[in-house]
Protein backbone atom coordinates (compact mmCIF):
# COMPACT_ATOMS: atom_id res chain seq x y z
CA UNK A 1 0.00 0.00 0.00
CA UNK A 2 1.23 3.69 -1.26
CA UNK A 3 -0.21 6.82 0.62
CA UNK A 4 0.14 9.81 -0.98
CA UNK A 5 2.03 13.22 0.29
CA UNK A 6 -0.36 15.32 -1.26
CA UNK A 7 -3.69 14.37 -0.91
CA UNK A 8 -3.66 11.70 2.09
CA UNK A 9 -5.60 9.01 0.04
CA UNK A 10 -4.20 5.09 0.90
CA UNK A 11 -3.65 3.45 -2.80
CA UNK A 12 -2.97 0.03 -3.80
CA UNK A 13 -0.05 -1.14 -5.48
CA UNK A 14 -2.09 -2.74 -7.76
CA UNK A 15 -4.01 0.69 -8.65
CA UNK A 16 -0.65 3.11 -8.33
CA UNK A 17 1.97 0.74 -10.44
CA UNK A 18 5.50 2.04 -9.51
CA UNK A 19 7.06 3.55 -12.77
CA UNK A 20 10.42 4.77 -13.74
CA UNK A 21 12.34 7.96 -15.68
CA UNK A 22 14.93 9.87 -15.97
CA UNK A 23 13.98 11.35 -12.96
CA UNK A 24 13.62 8.35 -10.79
CA UNK A 25 11.72 5.57 -9.74
CA UNK A 26 7.79 6.85 -8.53
CA UNK A 27 4.20 6.16 -8.46
CA UNK A 28 1.58 8.83 -9.59
CA UNK A 29 -1.91 8.86 -7.22
CA UNK A 30 -4.78 8.23 -9.25
CA UNK A 31 -6.82 10.88 -6.86
CA UNK A 32 -4.71 13.84 -7.30
CA UNK A 33 -2.37 12.62 -10.41
CA UNK A 34 0.54 13.79 -8.18
CA UNK A 35 3.88 12.23 -8.16
CA UNK A 36 5.11 10.48 -5.45
CA UNK A 37 8.86 9.29 -4.92
CA UNK A 38 9.87 6.02 -4.18
CA UNK A 39 13.04 4.86 -3.01
CA UNK A 40 15.16 1.09 -3.12
CA UNK A 41 15.37 -0.67 -0.06
CA UNK A 42 17.40 -3.54 1.20
CA UNK A 43 20.07 -5.64 -0.89
CA UNK A 44 19.85 -7.91 -3.64
CA UNK A 45 16.74 -8.31 -4.94
CA UNK A 46 14.81 -5.19 -5.62
CA UNK A 47 12.62 -4.03 -2.90
CA UNK A 48 10.94 -0.34 -3.41
CA UNK A 49 9.26 1.72 -0.23
CA UNK A 50 7.72 4.82 -0.20
CA UNK A 51 10.39 7.82 -0.47
CA UNK A 52 10.92 10.31 2.36
CA UNK A 53 9.79 14.29 2.07
CA UNK A 54 13.83 14.10 2.97
CA UNK A 55 14.13 11.38 -0.25
CA UNK A 56 12.11 13.96 -2.49
CA UNK A 57 14.54 16.54 -4.33
CA UNK A 58 12.06 17.05 -7.21
CA UNK A 59 8.25 16.76 -6.56
CA UNK A 60 7.30 18.74 -9.78
CA UNK A 61 8.80 15.86 -12.41
CA UNK A 62 7.58 16.77 -15.68
CA UNK A 63 5.63 12.97 -16.84
CA UNK A 64 4.82 9.30 -16.03
CA UNK A 65 5.32 6.63 -18.59
CA UNK A 66 2.71 3.41 -18.66
CA UNK A 67 2.49 1.73 -21.82
CA UNK A 68 4.56 4.08 -24.01
CA UNK A 69 1.90 6.46 -23.43
CA UNK A 70 3.08 10.26 -21.62
CA UNK A 71 0.84 11.67 -18.69
CA UNK A 72 1.48 14.54 -17.20
CA UNK A 73 -0.29 17.18 -14.73
CA UNK A 74 -1.19 20.30 -16.35
CA UNK A 75 -3.14 23.25 -15.15
CA UNK A 76 -5.54 24.81 -17.63
CA UNK A 77 -8.23 27.21 -17.20
CA UNK A 78 -7.05 27.75 -12.95
CA UNK A 79 -8.04 23.82 -12.44
CA UNK A 80 -5.22 21.12 -13.09
CA UNK A 81 -6.19 18.43 -15.41
CA UNK A 82 -4.12 15.30 -16.48
CA UNK A 83 -2.79 14.52 -19.83
CA UNK A 84 -2.25 11.69 -22.02
CA UNK A 85 -0.04 11.52 -24.97
CA UNK A 86 -0.55 8.60 -26.48
CA UNK A 87 2.75 6.24 -27.79
CA UNK A 88 1.25 6.33 -31.45
CA UNK A 89 1.03 9.90 -31.24
CA UNK A 90 4.14 10.64 -29.90
CA UNK A 91 5.82 8.60 -32.88
CA UNK A 92 3.72 9.55 -35.60
CA UNK A 93 3.28 13.37 -35.35
CA UNK A 94 6.49 13.84 -33.45
CA UNK A 95 9.48 11.06 -34.86
CA UNK A 96 9.94 10.16 -31.17
CA UNK A 97 12.40 6.91 -31.01
CA UNK A 98 10.36 5.68 -27.76
CA UNK A 99 13.09 6.42 -25.26
CA UNK A 100 13.02 8.85 -22.56
CA UNK A 101 14.82 11.37 -23.63
CA UNK A 102 13.69 11.48 -27.09
CA UNK A 103 9.85 12.01 -25.48
CA UNK A 104 10.58 14.25 -22.84
CA UNK A 105 12.17 16.31 -25.75
CA UNK A 106 8.85 16.12 -27.75
CA UNK A 107 7.33 17.18 -24.65
CA UNK A 108 9.52 20.52 -24.01
CA UNK A 109 9.25 21.41 -27.47
CA UNK A 110 5.96 20.68 -28.23
CA UNK A 111 4.09 21.54 -25.05
CA UNK A 112 2.47 24.57 -25.37
CA UNK A 113 0.49 23.12 -28.98
CA UNK A 114 -0.06 19.89 -26.69
CA UNK A 115 -2.06 22.12 -24.00
CA UNK A 116 -3.46 23.99 -26.91
CA UNK A 117 -5.38 20.80 -28.17
CA UNK A 118 -6.08 19.63 -24.61
CA UNK A 119 -7.73 23.05 -23.70
CA UNK A 120 -9.97 22.62 -26.94
CA UNK A 121 -10.78 19.47 -26.21
CA UNK A 122 -12.14 20.26 -22.62
CA UNK A 123 -14.22 22.75 -24.36
CA UNK A 124 -15.81 20.34 -26.15
CA UNK A 125 -16.75 18.56 -23.06
CA UNK A 126 -13.64 16.07 -22.41
CA UNK A 127 -12.84 15.14 -19.04
CA UNK A 128 -9.35 14.15 -17.60
CA UNK A 129 -7.32 12.71 -18.39
CA UNK A 130 -7.70 14.13 -21.39
CA UNK A 131 -6.22 11.74 -24.61
CA UNK A 132 -4.02 13.90 -27.13
CA UNK A 133 -4.29 10.99 -30.15
CA UNK A 134 -3.21 10.99 -33.54
CA UNK A 135 -6.29 12.19 -35.11
CA UNK A 136 -5.80 15.82 -33.14
CA UNK A 137 -3.08 16.34 -35.62
CA UNK A 138 -5.10 15.37 -38.90
CA UNK A 139 -3.57 11.62 -38.80
CA UNK A 140 -6.19 9.07 -39.45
Amino acid sequence: MWNCKHCKVDVSRQIAHPAIDSLGIHFVCPSCFKRNSLVGAGRGSVRLQQATAADDSSVNRPFLRSNGDLFFRQKIHNKYFQIQLTRDCLDRVFGSDGSVSQDTEVLRVNLKHIIGIAAQKLRDGSHSPIKVLCADFGLA
